[in-house]
């Protein structure tokens, strides 16, 4: 009988013991790295750089506020559409819509400028996002306002945005 119970005992000990092993997967690094070396169009006084994160640089109007900013990544591991980053964008905001999207060029690339309008914390904000690549980066050049201000720096934004060049 004993014998009976220490069987059972060691075939689900093995059991378990086998069942319990570790699995090893190797997921591709995440070797994303902002783009440095890049010039831009020329900001009126009424804008003031402001921190931001790696790879972003971001400026102020200090009258309006109304803010510009670049963000760029380099070598990520993953090729985003530029439609799939306009609709990582629009998840930034409620009641999110998409007002415009056309193709333009941008440093002698197509670039995808889409117009987005929706709710951050009650607040209705207009932003312009233009997105592209070049070298194995990615590029997004954003002019965000809210809805009533929206207008009053938007050709300083395509100022900038033409001025835009990539290394």
């Amino acid at each position: 009988m004993r014998a009976k119970y220490l069987y059972y005992f060691l075939a689900l000990f093995f059991t378990l013991y086998s069942l319990s092993g570790c699995v090893s997967v190797q997921l591709p690094e995440d070797k994303a790295q902002p783009a440095v070396g890049f010039e831009y169009g020329q900001l009126p006084n009424s804008f003031r750089e402001v921190s931001s994160l790696e790879g972003q640089k971001s400026w102020r109007n200090q009258q309006t506020g109304n803010s510009i900013s670049i963000f760029s990544q380099c070598h990520l591991p993953y090729n985003n559409s530029l439609e799939h980053t306009v609709r990582e964008n629009l998840q930034q905001f409620e009641s999110a819509k998409v007002l415009s999207k056309q193709f333009v060029k941008i440093d002698q690339r197509r670039a995808l400028s889409a117009t987005l309008m929706g709710y951050v914390d009650g607040v209705k904000i207009k932003m312009n996002l233009i997105t592209y690549k070049k070298n194995s980066c990615h590029y997004q050049l954003s002019y965000i306002a809210t809805s009533p201000s929206y207008d009053k720096d938007l050709a300083v934004f395509k100022n900038f945005s033409k001025g835009f060049r990539a290394r």
